[in-house]
């Protein structure tokens, strides 16, 4: 499995930069990061003093939902966490994990990274969907049985029969987020457009609600954009802002 990565310009040697764990929408693929020249945007944001240095890394995923899939054959949120993880930490010159590293994504990566943070919440410090789908027990059933999902991503094969009600609801944030304590320590950040889809819009209303609900405390930003690069861009500066904040630092 392919990846990129971003190290900071003129980062000296030996020095250790928090780590960030970018995943890619649905369609897209490491390459996309070059193409809309994001490497550039992070380095006049790093030399302008608007973030600190850190390394990023973005990693290949297909249109596999970055889900280790019920049938086995494909094991994105493996791949990810145990290799690509493990591979950054000996390879580039990151900081120490969880307390300087942060997964986010966009679109289908934010569903990823939302997932990668219910499962494995030790790793990150904080944690950004942008743009994400977010799915209650009842929209994953109605996800996973779409003729569409079906035909194209083959949601059977990644989510598994969905005759089970009690097997679907473990993995449903709106039931295992529910106080937190469920969270903690992980900081939570969210971001959509205004001119997004609709069901993108209230899947991201309604789970920031119930977060709210609960007392979970979060971060959201509503942009003026759509579901695009160009409006993803400077949003992922906002965010980036926010969840570096704590390593500017860093050993």
């Amino acid at each position: 499995m392919a990846y990129a990565a971003y190290v900071p310009k003129d980062l000296p040697r030996g020095v250790s930069v928090p780590l960030v764990i970018f995943l890619h929408g649905g369609g897209d693929d490491p390459h996309i990061f070059d193409e809309v020249e994001m490497g550039q945007t992070f380095d006049t944001a790093v030399a302008d003093g608007r973030l600190p240095s850190f390394v990023a890394v973005f990693p290949e995923g297909e249109l596999g939902l970055w889900e280790n899939w019920y049938d086995g054959s494909h094991r994105y949120e493996d791949w990810v966490m145990d290799d690509l993880l493990s591979h950054a930490r000996d390879t580039l010159p990151v900081a120490s994990c969880p307390e300087h590293c942060a997964i986010m994504g966009v679109s289908m990566g934010g569903h990823g990274a939302l997932r990668f943070a219910l499962h494995r919440p030790q790793e990150f410090d904080s944690v950004a969907a942008i743009s994400a789908p977010i799915f209650n027990t009842d929209q994953m059933i109605e996800f996973a049985d779409w003729f569409i999902a079906r035909v194209f991503m083959q949601s059977r094969r990644i989510f598994g029969p969905t005759d089970n009600r009690q097997r679907v609801e473990k993995e449903d944030l709106y039931l295992r987020w529910q106080s937190p304590d469920d969270v903690a320590p992980l900081r939570l950040f969210f971001a959509w457009g205004t001119r997004e889809h609709d069901r993108i819009i209230s899947a991201n209303e309604s789970f920031t609600s119930h977060l709210k609900q609960r007392g979970i405390e979060h971060q959201s930003i509503v942009y003026d954009g759509r579901h695009k690069w160009v409006d993803w861009k400077p949003v992922i500066l906002a965010l980036l802002q926010e969840m570096l904040s704590s390593d500017q630092k860093a050993p």
